[in-house]
């Protein structure tokens, strides 16, 4: 418990942050207040590390004297292929979700939806129009059904009648009508993300007109194509996932079941891209680290590590600390190369992909005018760099007051993030996936390298803070520098970086204690009707918000 210790340190000592900022640089103000609810929870964890050999026998003689003397617990055969289960649950609460959501209820889906229409129809680039703005050329129906499927029309409590859902399937479609211009949502961002979403909109053009039935293939079917795409994108991806990670199934089958998860992956949003390719590639990292049949990386092994990394940078470069979790393999499977060589063999060619990428899409909007915030990005940033003691404290002082919205939109928060699931189910979620960790794997203190997971999702959750600090704190805040509170983190971001965490809590109890080995084969044959239970919940929950009049 060594990363316990360093965070319950680091808990402790930001206790005096706001008294050290006032004393020695001039603060005008406590940046970071502790209540002794923390306070004590550190003290506890730090006993907790200090005597964890200790704690450890006797928790093992306590489960004796209770259970008398047992052989060796060992843990049950896989009786439950968890990559099926994800792939059948996935599925068929997906589609659910994907048919009763309403139309644009998604987190920014009226963006996403437009930018892989956009891209369905050929424009893989924006156009500058004369007041230098980016933007795409599309039929009439498109901004029509946008503005008529808006955020107070599918807003929870509106209870959609049938007769209008009827409607959608038969709205007219106008593809001879001349197009009109929209803005080009996300210029910056590849369209690479967008590849499922547009794939399906093709697709289910070429269906409907292999049917001949082109004219009633309205926006609100491609709209459903795009989400069904999406959703079968994540389901190959994380079942693939599932599969080839050589331990902790279970976990990420509940990490990756979580009706946050499935709720995003029945959209058109592109963190779908994203959330795969990350946690694909930490899978693949532990394949290679921990499979005995993987030798060495070969240039097979090297070429999807460098394909996995550089889909990790197309999306969010906040992610780019997942690219380190390298390390884990041992260097001799890399034939004892030093660890910047290992590094720089796989990182440098995906970087140097990106940079490429970045070049091309540069000169496709050339012309295209400036955010008319970027000079309060640059002040924000220069704020972070110049007060990194009040910064520091900020960072904490907002895990703890966000805590219960970013836990809520990290396991379940439907709409436009104004349909949270309840709390108690929201804590249920945790502690699951919190149990599952601790019990389903039995792994020694150096088979994983402990501090650099905790390195990882640290720096990843600093990088996903700063980029909204940055970024959405002062657009969203009149162009105001240095405030306290951070806009716009969503829990849904911790999604990618979540699994290293769990894997912090890895033991070794399981296997050296009858009890724990025991509740380790209950949650094993109890995962299905959990899972299964909660993504039921959720769909109700949809159902009471959306259709169910009250």
């Amino acid at each position: 418990m060594e990363w316990a210790a360093i965070l319950a340190f680091v808990e402790v000592a930001v206790c005096n942050i706001h008294w050290i900022e006032y004393r020695f640089l001039g603060g005008a103000r406590a940046a970071f207040t502790v209540p002794p609810v923390m306070i004590f929870a550190a003290c506890v964890i730090l006993g907790m590390a200090a005597f964890q050999e200790e704690l450890e026998q006797q928790i093992f003689r306590l489960d004796g004297k209770l259970f008398g003397k047992r052989e060796q617990y060992v843990p049950p055969q896989a009786s439950v292929r968890y990559e099926r289960l994800f792939v059948w649950l996935a599925l068929l609460f997906g589609l659910l979700f994907v048919f009763l959501v309403p139309p644009m209820s998604a987190p920014d889906e009226t963006n996403h939806f437009t930018r892989a229409f956009l891209l369905a129809h050929g424009q893989f680039f924006p156009m500058v129009d004369a007041s230098k703005k980016a933007v795409g050329t599309v039929t009439p129906d498109l901004p029509l059904f946008l503005r008529t499927w808006n955020v107070s029309i599918s807003a929870p409590g509106s209870h959609i009648s049938p007769q209008t859902f009827a409607g959608l399937f038969t709205a007219a479609v106008s593809p001879n009508a001349p197009p009109v211009a929209v803005d080009y949502p996300y210029p910056y961002l590849s369209f690479f993300l967008y590849l499922p979403q547009a794939l399906g909109i093709v697709l289910g053009e070429a269906l409907f007109g292999l049917f001949r039935m082109s004219a009633h293939y309205n926006i609100y079917l491609q709209m459903l194509f795009a989400r069904m795409a999406n959703l079968g994108f994540y389901i190959g991806a994380i079942s693939l996932t599932i599969r080839i990670t050589p331990f902790f199934k279970r976990t990420l089958a509940i990490l990756t079941l979580m009706p946050m998860a499935v709720f995003i992956a029945s959209s058109c949003s592109y963190d779908v891209f994203l959330y795969s390719f990350c946690l694909l590639y930490l899978a693949f990292v532990l394949k290679c680290a921990y499979d005995p049949a993987v030798t060495e990386i070969k240039g097979r092994q090297l070429f999807v590590l460098i394909l996995l990394q550089f889909c990790i940078l197309l999306g969010k470069y906040v992610y780019f600390p997942l690219l380190l979790l390298i390390f884990l393999i041992p260097r001799e499977k890399f034939h004892g190369r030093p660890r910047r060589k290992i590094l720089l063999a796989t990182a440098l060619p995906s970087a140097v992909c990106l940079a490429v990428w970045l070049i091309a899409y540069k000169i496709s909007t050339l012309g295209v005018a400036a955010d008319p915030y970027a000079n309060v990005y640059r002040q924000q940033a220069q704020f972070v760099l110049f007060h990194p003691v009040q910064y520091a404290a900020m960072l904490l002082d907002n895990l703890y007051r966000y805590r219960q919205d970013w836990v809520t939109g990290f396991v379940g928060l439907f709409g436009w993030l104004n349909a949270p699931l309840p709390l108690p189910f929201i804590l249920f979620y945790v502690v699951l996936l919190i149990v599952s960790s601790v019990l389903e794997v039995v792994i020694n203190r150096t088979f994983l390298s402990r501090r650099m997971l905790a390195f990882v999702a640290v720096t990843c959750y600093i990088l996903v803070a700063t980029a909204e600090y940055v970024v959405w704190t002062p657009s969203l805040g009149n162009g105001t520098v240095g405030q306290s509170n951070i806009i716009g983190v969503q829990g849904r971001y911790f999604i990618p970086f979540a699994f290293p965490l769990l894997l912090l809590l890895a033991n070794k109890w399981a296997y050296r204690t009858y009890s724990f080995g025991k509740m380790d084969t209950v949650l094993h044959r109890a995962a299905v009707f959990i899972l299964s239970g909660s993504l039921a919940f959720s769909i109700y929950y949809v159902l009471r918000c959306y259709w169910l009049p009250s």
